[in-house]
């Protein structure tokens, strides 16, 4: 795979309940791609790039995790995150 499309963190594909609050709204949705740097959530509501988000989910290790970032691309089905703190240990 050519260098520019490589990812600089891996990605893992998991099912994760997250409660999240952007535009001064709360929000209900399912991480389904995590990796150290953001999530992709799928999730129903209007939501554009560039949007601050922050949300609480449980890791698969049982421990709550509140996190920051920004909204970086939308899809149909949901959008992507870029966490502000991408080395924060999970």
């Amino acid at each position: 795979m050519p260098h520019r499309f490589r990812r600089k963190y891996i990605r893992l594909k998991v099912s994760r309940p997250v409660e999240f609050v952007t535009a001064g709204r709360v929000y209900h949705g399912v991480i389904t791609d995590e990796g150290s740097a953001g999530v992709f959530i799928e999730a129903k509501g209007k939501f554009s790039a560039g949007d601050r988000i922050k949300m609480t989910y449980v890791t698969h290790q049982s421990v709550q995790v509140s996190r920051q970032g920004t909204i970086v691309r939308v899809e149909p089905s949901g959008f992507a995150v870029a966490f502000d703190n991408p080395q924060y240990a999970r």
